[in-house]
């Protein structure tokens, strides 16, 4: 993962310099106006079990090592599910379903504000799920949902995906509060269309979210 200090100039680290970083002293996780953004990297697959395990793993891992000086992390589009050529069957589920419900928990236990930068999310009465960017807060109650607008259309290096013939398409915009301010949510295949980043400004994002999974390694 990637950490952000959020103190006065942000600065970027990379996963291989967190070492020449510091362990936070008990001054400084008093401070309410320091803290840390860990952005998680995982390679998901067809398995929710396994990758349920990876999230919590990179969670113990960041907690760990940053202790409460650590305010936020964001995990990618599909953290919980990716499917291609071959793989096996799912059920997705509404964000009422024990899987999500797992998830939830996760920020409770481990007392952290978690942006689930894209869950499969099944509505009742769809066939098809939504591709839904979910913000939960350090009690693990879900605090903001944005479904995805603009699906992914593409044709890359040989491989084609047309990700409306999977999942439902969003139509609301949405900004809420965060410890690091107003997040403009959106997800991957949004970044093609400007007007929205120029709108969610207009309606007060400050941070601007944008959680992806590619097709290609």
């Amino acid at each position: 993962y990637t950490i952000l200090q959020t103190k006065t100039q942000p600065t970027r680290e990379t996963h291989k310099a967190t070492e020449r970083m510091s362990i936070p002293t008990s001054e400084q996780e008093k401070d309410p106006h320091n803290g840390l953004i860990a952005v998680a990297q995982m390679c998901s697959t067809d398995d929710h079990e396994k990758n349920f395990e990876t999230v919590e793993s990179i969670l113990k891992e960041a907690v760990t090592m940053f202790g409460s000086l650590l305010k936020f992390i964001c995990f990618p589009e599909s953290f919980e599910y990716i499917g291609g050529p071959g793989s096996k069957e799912v059920t997705h589920e509404p964000l009422s379903g024990p899987l999500f419900t797992r998830y939830r928990e996760l920020a409770k236990k481990y007392s952290i504000w978690i942006s689930y930068g894209g869950f499969h999310e099944l509505e009742e009465g769809k066939t098809k799920p939504y591709n839904t960017h979910v913000r939960v807060d350090d009690k693990g109650e879900i605090k903001a949902t944005y479904r995805k607008v603009h699906l992914c259309t593409v044709d890359a290096g040989g491989q084609k995906l047309d990700e409306s013939l999977h999942c439902e398409s969003g139509d609301d915009l949405v900004v809420c509060d965060s410890p690091i301010g107003k997040l403009g949510l959106s997800i991957c295949f949004d970044l093609r269309f400007s007007e929205m980043f120029i709108s969610l400004r207009e309606m007060g994002a400050e941070v601007i979210l944008i959680p992806s999974a590619f097709i290609l390694e």
